[in-house]
Parts: structure tokens; C-alpha cells; sequence
């Protein structure tokens, strides 16, 4: 499972995530807050959840288990309230120093580094961000 680290954080990747936010935040609101929910059925984020996850009897061509499913909520919340956490405390400027801002303070909250298949989490609190502002990602 592919995961990242701190000299991971190049500018050539925080500058792809930083138009794919800037994309994304020209959608609807529904299609911004959905963006992370709807990575849930990509099979690497299929094959992370089930590997996080109880074991039981598991098809990865099916849809998550319930178990998975509580797993990519609660993982969200983590990365949201992490967010919200840099994001308040930075001088909030370019999508690329959020983004780089971010990740590099998500990636020591993770074992072995931030899973690559969470980064949807990321670029959706972003594009939030930058089209509705600090208070619609992080309500107080």
C-alpha cells in the first residue's frame, strides 16, 4: 500500500493537488462534499479498507462492509479535524501551502504515513474550502 511520507511532499505533487482541489471547487456543493464518498469503490481504497478491517468473509468486487465504511468515516473525521486544526493556524494563502500544510502535518497522525488512498479526504476539504471558507470545513 502506497504511503506517504515527508520527502514525499515534492512540489510536483502538492501542485497536481492543488489544481485537482481548484477543480473540484468549481462544482456544485453536493459534488464537493460527495467527492471522498464516491473513492470508496475504487478498488485501492476497497483493498485498504478491507485490509484495516476485520477479517470475515470479504469479495473486494463487492461493496465495503459495514465495518469498512465506519473505518472511512472515521478516518475522515481524523483528517478533517487535522485539517481544520493546520488550517487554522496557517496563514491561509495559495491551495499549495494548504495543501503542502496539510499533509505534512497528517502524515505523522498516520502509521507509517499517510495511506495515498486518503488523499480524496484531502482534496475535497480543500476545494470546501476554497469555495465556501474556513467556516463551512471547520464549524466551531
Amino acid at each position: 500500500m502506497e504511503t506517504l511520507n515527508k520527502e514525499d511532499v515534492s512540489d510536483q505533487l502538492v501542485a497536481s493537488l492543488a489544481r485537482e482541489s481548484s477543480a473540484l471547487s468549481q462544482q456544485e456543493d453536493q459534488a464537493i462534499t460527495r467527492y471522498a464518498d464516491s473513492k470508496i469503490n475504487d478498488q485501492p481504497v476497497r483493498s485498504f479498507l478491507a485490509a484495516h478491517t476485520t477479517p470475515g468473509p470479504t469479495d473486494l468486487t463487492l461493496q465495503p462492509s459495514d465495518a469498512g465504511i465506519q473505518l472511512f468515516g472515521r478516518l475522515k473525521e481524523k483528517i478533517q479535524k487535522i485539517f481544520c486544526e493546520t488550517v487554522n493556524g496557517l496563514d491561509v494563502g495559495k491551495p499549495e501551502d494548504i495543501i503542502k500544510g496539510v499533509l505534512l502535518a497528517l502524515i505523522p497522525a498516520f502509521t507509517g504515513g499517510l495511506p495515498a488512498v486518503l488523499l480524496p479526504i484531502v482534496i475535497g476539504l480543500v476545494a470546501l474550502l476554497l469555495k465556501k471558507g474556513f467556516a463551512a470545513v471547520c464549524p466551531v
